[in-house]
């Protein structure tokens, strides 16, 4: 059994702590500053002060990531499927639960119950978004992290880019 071995155990964050090796990239690291994003960068190079983190104005983020957006909904064609027939599906519905509603208090009460539906029917169908955002997830920690576009401007892009398909839904 190789646990019950009689060789002495050897802690081998010791034996490195006490190699020459160790020394000379503590030394290294010693001699080193860290910048802003914590890259070791030699002291003999001078820092580079940016007036902002991202490269481009935030309203030239916003119409790349909109243009962007908006291709990436053109590009699902089965995404834009599924919603327009989720709405024609609930359109069908709240229709027929308005089709002969009387005038009075029973019709009322009726009515805002069938609004009611339409707006928890509604704030359902969001959920659809879900896949095509969780597809995207990688790119947009790969791309925030280069500092190409702040959160901001890529939800608010993402959420104007829907407005045109869900009118057309």
């Amino acid at each position: 059994n190789i646990a019950k071995s009689n060789e002495p155990q050897v802690d081998w964050h010791e034996v490195w702590k006490s190699s020459p090796e160790c020394g000379v990239i503590q030394d290294l690291v010693d001699r080193k500053s860290v910048d802003g994003f914590g890259v070791l960068v030699p002291e003999s190079v001078e820092a580079v002060e940016f007036e902002s983190r991202y490269a481009t104005t935030r309203s030239t983020q916003m119409k790349q990531v909109i243009h962007r957006a908006l291709r990436m909904a053109w590009r699902t064609p089965e995404y834009n499927l599924t919603r327009f027939l989720l709405a024609l599906f609930q359109a069908i519905v709240l229709g027929f639960a308005f089709f002969q509603i009387k005038l009075n208090q029973d019709g009322s009460q009726l009515i805002a119950g069938v609004l009611f539906l339409s707006g928890i029917s509604g704030s359902m169908s969001m959920n659809n978004v879900i896949a095509p955002l969780m597809a995207a997830r990688p790119v947009f920690y790969r791309e925030l992290a280069s500092g190409l576009y702040s959160e901001i401007v890529y939800h608010t892009a993402t959420g104007l880019a829907e407005i045109p398909f869900v009118i057309l839904a």
